[in-house]
């Protein structure tokens, strides 16, 4: 769930709490709910799914920012606490991503072509460059992989900050 675009003072407590819940609360749940079963076959993957957002942030996303940045982390502290058990856990942060979701961004013709323009590869990204990334690590071909998360953004963060979203909303 994305947060709306809006200044920490001026987001509202609620939609705060449910994006927190979502994105982050719920990949918190779903661990408490595997790791018995994966601890008694002796192994087991974790993926979860951040954002770039996570990493850096982005203007006005605090709610989101603050989700997926957790979401990172608690991928980390789930790694380090069942490593041991045959147990891995890591974390895929996408970039900008060409799916139903993101069609208002590139509705805005300004907004699409900045945002374009700040990928290096200079395009979004297919849900498929994704899912190739997390078979990959689910994979026993990962199997010394754990605790990472994995940026899949075209080399955006990389290469500048996001853009700033204020500017497309009415904002400074």
């Amino acid at each position: 769930m994305l947060s709306p675009i809006v200044p920490v003072v001026d987001h509202d407590i609620d939609v705060f709490n449910k994006v927190i819940m979502t994105n982050l609360c719920g990949a918190f749940y779903l661990a408490k709910a595997v790791i018995p079963h994966m601890k008694l076959v002796g192994k087991g993957v974790i993926v979860n799914t951040a954002s770039i957002s996570g990493i850096g942030g982005d203007y006005g996303l605090s709610s989101y920012n603050a989700a997926k940045g957790g979401l990172i982390n608690l991928t980390r502290t789930i790694a380090m606490d069942h490593a041991r058990d045959g147990i891995r856990a890591v974390t895929v942060c996408p970039g900008f991503m060409d799916t139903p979701m993101s069609e208002g961004v590139l509705q805005n013709e300004k907004l699409r072509e900045e945002l374009f323009e700040s990928i290096p590869m200079n395009r979004g990204r297919h849900p498929m460059e994704v899912a190739q990334l997390v078979l990959f690590l689910a994979s026993d071909e990962a199997s010394y992989i754990t605790g990472h998360p994995f940026v899949v953004d075209g080399g955006w963060i990389a290469r500048n900050p996001s853009p700033n979203w204020y500017k497309y909303i009415g904002g400074t």
